[in-house]
Parts: C-alpha cells; structure tokens; sequence
C-alpha cells in the first residue's frame, strides 16, 4: 500500500473518532480492503446503539473520581464554608455539576450553636467523601473490560456483521492498542493487519501481544498523543 494511502486512512479515523461521545476518550476505527484500497467499514466507541445512554451518563466510570473533583457544597451545587450549618443539608459534589447520592445531615439546631457539634458534622462528611472517593477509583487500562462504553473495534466488526460484509483479509487502523477482548474478536474476524496510532491511547501490551502470537500483524504509526498523558 502506497503511504499516501495509509496516511489518508490515518486522518479518516481520526475524524470518525470525533464521533464519540465518550467524555474521557475518543477512539476510531476504520476496516479497509488493503488490496483494492476501497472502505469497508468504520466505527467509534460509545453507548449502545438506538440512543442508549453512556456507561456512565456525563462521566466516565473508567475515569474514577480524584480528592479534587469531590467537594461538599449545598442542594444547588453553592460552596458555602457554613453549609450543612443551621440544618442546611450537604451534598457531595464531583467536578461541580454531577450531585451524588452521599447525603450528610446538617447539624442540629437545636440550641446555641456549638463548636462540637460542627466538628462532628464535619466529620460526618469527610467519612462520606472518604467512602465515595473509595468506592470510586480510577481503573486502568485494559482491566475490567466489562465497565465502559462499546469499543471502536467492537463496533465495527458488529457493524459489518450486521450487514452481511467479510472482514477476512482487511486491514484495521485504530487510535491505538486494542484491549486483549477486542483483539480476540479482531483475529476471529479475519484481520491480517492492526495499525495503531501511537501515542493515541495507553492501552497497553495485552492485546498487541495477542495478535501477534495469533498470526496478525501489528504495525505503529505516528498519531497525536494521548491528552492525558500531558500535563
């Protein structure tokens, strides 16, 4: 394949990465015949198709929630040094406009207020922040496949099987390393060849390796890097 081609293949997945809805990552994936040079299909990772919602609604629940993007603020969402004072409820809050299901009462305002009583209350809450921000870490790539939104690569070997198309022989670019499931799927369809664009996405070894030791090749080409790896 002439490199003009390639690189052409290139930029057309990265627009249809554009595609995505996911808040933490977008990620394309373009199936094309390497012989004839012509298209054969592409996808981009999201929510179930027919209008399903995320994984997570307006966040990634791959991301996790980080000390930073939780804090205790009022039912609207107010920072306010005295909120949960007075019997005022607090809520936790990630990244400001997402309110939790962690509630802490406010402090009993029954009789003068009382330096103990705020402490308590206080405490109340950083246990709840503490418990939220445990229940909720960060997952790495390539663990846990089963949270997270359809993957690029799942999304267009269903899409070509949906539509009667063989995938055996094509050629696959991606916005970088395929997770080890999809990998599976990818040496099942068919695929001779995954080109990755690196720096596009830490995915990790385990799916490269399996393509490799399954016969598929897998070549890396230049690509924008990954915005999170960045300061």
């Amino acid at each position: 394949m002439k490199s003009k081609h390639l690189t052409a293949r290139i930029k057309q997945c990265l627009a249809i990465a554009e595609c995505s809805p996911c808040p933490r990552r977008k990620f394309g994936a373009v199936l094309f015949d390497p012989v004839r040079n012509t298209d054969i299909g592409s996808g981009y990772n999201g929510a179930p198709r027919g209008g399903g919602d995320l994984c997570g609604g307006s966040r990634c629940l791959r991301d996790g929630f980080t000390p930073e993007e939780v804090v205790v603020a009022d039912h609207m969402g107010r920072l306010d040094e005295r909120c949960g004072v007075d019997d005022d409820d607090a809520y936790l809050w990630v990244r400001g406009k997402q309110r939790v299901s962690i509630q802490v009462e406010g402090v009993d305002d029954s009789g003068p207020f009382s330096v103990t009583k705020y402490n308590s209350w206080r405490d109340d809450v950083e246990a709840a922040r503490t418990k939220l921000l445990a229940e909720n870490p960060p997952i790495k790539s390539g663990t846990e496949l089963q949270i997270g939104c359809h993957h690029a690569e799942m999304n267009v070997i269903c899409n070509m099987a949906a539509s009667t198309v063989s995938t055996a022989g094509a050629w696959l670019v991606i916005t970088g390393e395929p997770c080890l499931m999809c990998a599976k799927l990818l040496h099942h369809a068919g695929i001779v060849k995954v080109i990755c664009v690196q720096g596009g996405y830490a995915g990790g070894d385990a799916g490269p390796a399996y393509l490799r030791a399954h016969g598929v090749e897998v070549e890396y080409v230049d690509g924008p890097v990954d915005p999170r790896s960045t300061p």
